[in-house]
Order: structure tokens, then C-alpha cells, then sequence
């Protein structure tokens, strides 16, 4: 309530005008994060803004990605049916837009797992009870991915792998710390956000590293979290520096917080059954598809096949 238009954002940037939702706030962030969209200083004129403290105003990283978008004359075309011919483009615009975009595109809500919910007792087979009543049950899966979105929006440590750069934490720089990078509470080491689970039939690797490459394997981890860690062999031609550090690997092991909970081969089949039961198999045919081209000329990559 004490900040501007209600929303928090992080220090040395704040809401120049009011938007219509929180994710048209969080849209904001990506776009001068140097590790995401940004760049790093000296790449771009963006880039150097942010990291000079220029984020607001007239000479802002804002105003300079709306200024970049406004001079794409398709992008101004569209933006002209949204807030009229001869009003400046606002960053706030393009947020608001992203955030329409993510409302409709990241929903998978016709699962068979809602199907059931809504009273269709035959929408998931008897291998998929099965799994539902694991994962509700001693599985304990629900400890965590609980409610509609399957998820507790909070952060635990359950000793993923590292692989890959890291972030850059730690004394060589190919750690990733998670939680604690942001608080600086030793008792967020090695945490991440849970997931949500809706269409994770679809999101291979697993992981905050994407460690993982199957359900069956990041199941099995859940259940025995520092076993799968001791014995994790990564794929050829992914940096393992990570992994080959003793230490590391014993501070990752040390922050897990899950406890192990064998499961049988059995119930480890009947789960990745339960979570396909989470797949909405309309999304693809209904929300939008990667574009062939964009109005900047930029490349367009695509995982899904024929786009349109």
C-alpha cells in the first residue's frame, strides 16, 4: 500500500503509471534484467541505462525500449488500435499487452484431472487414480503441489543437480544459490520455487538446471533425493563443474530438505500416469502458435512444429 500504484517493484525502479495487473508488473522486470533481455553493459544502449541507474524517466531504459518498439511501424499500427493513433507509446502499454498475452496463452485448465474435478468420474483411467492417490497420499507430493495450480509458490531445497554455468555464485562461479541470491538468508540455499505441474508432461528437462530429462527420473529423485544427487551421471556435453566439486556437491546435499520416501517401480509408473492427467491436450490446437516472422525482422525459434 505505501508504494506507488500499490505494486513493489525492485529498488531503483518504480511504476510510472498504473497497470492493469500484477503480471503486466512483473513484465517489466525481463526487459532490464541484464541476464534475461537487457544485455550487458556495453552491448546496447538499454543495457547501459540500467546499469548507469537510468531506468525512469525521459532517459530510462523504459522509455528507450518503448521509443525502440514505437518506431516498428506494424508494432505502432497494433498499438494504435489499443490506445489510440496520437498517444505515445508507453512501456506500461507494452506490459499491459504482455500480460493480456500471458493470461490467455499459459492457461491449461481442460486436463482430465479437471474433468474429473467438475464431476466426471471416468475422465482419468484406473492407473491415473491410482497415481492421484500417491501423489495425495504417501507419495506426499501434495506437500507441495497442492491446489488447482499444483503448487505451494514457495521455496524448498531438494538437491537438483547443478549443471550448466550457474549463476555466478560461490567462489568459482558455477553455482546457483536460488533463494538466498535474493535474500541473503543462509536457510534459503540451494532453494527454488515449486513449480507448477500443469502440462509438465511437456516441459522436459526438470529442474532448476534442467538437470533432469524425464519424470520418471525427477520422481525418483523426489523419493530419494540424496541418493539420485550422489549418483546423478549427466548428460555428455553439459559443464559438470558443478558435480565434479566435492564441496559443492555436499553443500547442495546438505541444504535438501526432503526426506527419502522409496517408491516402487509400480508407483513410480502409476505418478507419471496421474501427471499426464494434468496435460490439457486442447493446448495446442487453441492458443496462439510461434509466429513465422515478427514485425522487428528479429529470428523467430520455435519447438513447436509447423508454426502459423
Amino acid at each position: 500500500p505505501s508504494t506507488r500504484f500499490g505494486v513493489r517493484l525492485p529498488e531503483g525502479q518504480f511504476l510510472e503509471r498504473p497497470v492493469t495487473s500484477l503480471l503486466a508488473a512483473q513484465a517489466l522486470v525481463p526487459m532490464i534484467s541484464h541476464d534475461e533481455m537487457a544485455g550487458l553493459p556495453g552491448s546496447n544502449p538499454i543495457a547501459d541505462a540500467v546499469s548507469e541507474g537510468r531506468v525512469n524517466g525521459m532517459d530510462g531504459a523504459w522509455h528507450l525500449i518503448a521509443l525502440r518498439v514505437d518506431a516498428i511501424p506494424a508494432y505502432r499500427a497494433r498499438f494504435d488500435w489499443l490506445i489510440g493513433k496520437d498517444e505515445p507509446l508507453h512501456v506500461a502499454d507494452i506490459s499491459n499487452a504482455l500480460a493480456d498475452f500471458i493470461t490467455y496463452q499459459f492457461r491449461a485448465t481442460d486436463s482430465a484431472f479437471d474433468e474429473f474435478l467438475r464431476g466426471d468420474d471416468r475422465a482419468m483411467t484406473n492407473h491415473q487414480l491410482h497415481g492421484m492417490s500417491l501423489f495425495y497420499g504417501k507419495a506426499g507430493c501434495a506437500n507441495c503441489h497442492a491446489g488447482i495450480f499444483q503448487t505451494d509458490h514457495r521455496y524448498h531445497a531438494i538437491g537438483v543437480p547443478q549443471i550448466g554455468p550457474g549463476k555466478g555464485h560461490g567462489l568459482k562461479d558455477y553455482a546457483d544459490h536460488g533463494r538466498a541470491a535474493v535474500t541473503g538468508a543462509s536457510e534459503n540455499m540451494y532453494q527454488f520455487r515449486t513449480p507448477s505441474l500443469r502440462n509438465v508432461t511437456l516441459t522436459a528437462p526438470y529442474g532448476h538446471s534442467g538437470a533432469i530429462s524425464s519424470l520418471e527420473a525427477m520422481i525418483r529423485h523426489h523419493a530419494d533425493p540424496l541418493t539420485e544427487l550422489a549418483e546423478y551421471v549427466g548428460e555428455v556435453g553439459f559443464d559438470q563443474s558443478a558435480m565434479n566439486d566435492f564441496d559443492e556437491v555436499l553443500a547442495i546435499a546438505s541444504a535438501v530438505e526432503l526426506r527419502a520416501s522409496p517408491l516402487s517401480g509400480r508407483e513410480i509408473e502409476a505418478l507419471v500416469a496421474f501427471l499426464g492427467a494434468l496435460t490439457d491436450t486442447s493446448f495446442a490446437s487453441k492458443r496462439l502458435r510461434p509466429p513465422k516472422t515478427v514485425p522487428s525482422g528479429l529470428p523467430v525459434e520455435s519447438v513447436i512444429p509447423n508454426p502459423s
